[in-house]
């Protein structure tokens, strides 16, 4: 999972503060001490498209670690990530998100580049960071922060059904389409922890 370091001043001291938890999102422990992935309380109105909100930054990074930069813009969790994500019952009607997982965003300062769900994936994937109802299928950044630095934002995937599925990043005139292990593992990864549902 991306787990990004910030550096902050205190006192004139620069302390190295590492970002898991608000990346990933909080976790909720069940009777038996098991921790788990929380569920957005609102994801069921999904746009065709939605603009980051560069206000619901939840950290400023001088750069990211972990997760895979893809075209210089955007670091995610894809499949060279060594293990699948989580992925847990999204408790709605909508089929389109049956099943939620947990996963940071972190966008390069200054950058201006899309992350769109392929039209073959539609009806089985979509994904939302900064508010818990900007569930979307194409997500627009134009130009979060300043250059030099790194945005880091909480949210992650809906889907209806698990896999190794595809996210296409588009910047200028460059695309590239990154798969994810979305509570299955794509090839050469491992298997999600427990507990996660499928």
């Amino acid at each position: 999972m991306i787990a990004p370091t910030m550096t902050s001043t205190v006192s004139g001291v620069g302390v190295r503060v590492a970002i898991v938890a608000v990346l990933v999102g909080t976790a909720a422990c069940t009777d038996d001490g098991v921790s788990t992935p929380t569920t957005p309380s609102t994801a069921s109105a999904i746009t065709a498209v939605a603009t980051l909100d560069c206000a619901q930054s939840i950290a400023t990074l001088t750069e990211p670690d972990g997760g895979e930069v893809v075209l210089g813009v955007v670091a995610l969790e894809t499949a060279r990530s060594p293990m699948a994500m989580q992925t847990q019952d999204g408790r709605t009607a909508d089929p389109r998100v049956r099943l939620w997982a947990k996963s940071g965003l972190v966008v390069r300062g200054g950058a201006r580049f899309s992350l769109a769900v392929p039209p073959t994936m539609v009806d089985r994937l979509a994904f939302g960071w900064g508010p818990q109802d900007s569930t979307t299928l194409r997500l627009e950044v134009a130009g979060c922060g300043q250059e030099g630095e790194w945005l880091a934002f909480a949210g992650g995937y809906i889907g209806s059904e698990v896999g190794c599925l595809p996210i296409v990043v588009t910047a200028g005139d460059m695309t590239q389409t990154v798969m994810i292990g979305f509570g299955a593992p794509c090839p050469g990864q491992e298997p999600p922890l427990e507990p996660t549902d499928t």
